[in-house]
């Protein structure tokens, strides 16, 4: 081969060449991913809609859920404690928590107002029934918009 040929030819990259440019883009990649992830609308000119069904603060709604009485815990506290005792199936230290006031059995259909939202609860007004006025915490899965 004669050294202009050799001048122009590149030497083909090392693995272990390969390997550092492979994770250098595949992190880049993933660093885009992940800070697109956030925002779908870039220009930050107006905030992502919900979807229809998603229940917001302030909107009126209805407790739905297999279970009839709904039970809604008064407190953010008796409601961690009512999902620790239903996990464990202590359906005496429920029954104990609805007796002593803690907990509300509410009919199944009851309309509400939401108050408050978490990562795993609502807190809502009771705005129809035995409970009216009320207010309580519910698994977000229980609160509807119908």
């Amino acid at each position: 081969m004669e050294k202009s040929d050799q001048a122009g030819a590149k030497k083909p990259l090392s693995k272990k060449k390969k390997i550092i440019y492979g994770s250098i883009i595949g992190l880049g990649v993933l660093v885009m991913i992940i800070s697109n992830s956030g925002s779908s609308n870039s220009s930050g000119a107006s905030a992502p809609t919900p979807p229809a069904s998603q229940v917001l603060i302030g909107d009126t709604a209805y407790l739905k859920s297999s279970a009839d009485p709904i039970l809604v815990p008064i407190t953010k506290d008796y409601f961690d404690r009512t999902m620790q005792l239903s996990v464990a199936g202590d359906t005496t230290g429920i029954a104990q928590m609805v007796l002593d006031g803690q907990v509300l059995p509410v009919k199944n259909g009851t309309q509400v107002k939401v108050i408050g939202e978490g990562f795993s609860s609502s807190e809502v007004r009771i705005m129809s029934g035995d409970y009216i006025g009320q207010s309580g915490f519910v698994p977000n899965e229980f609160v509807s918009k119908n």
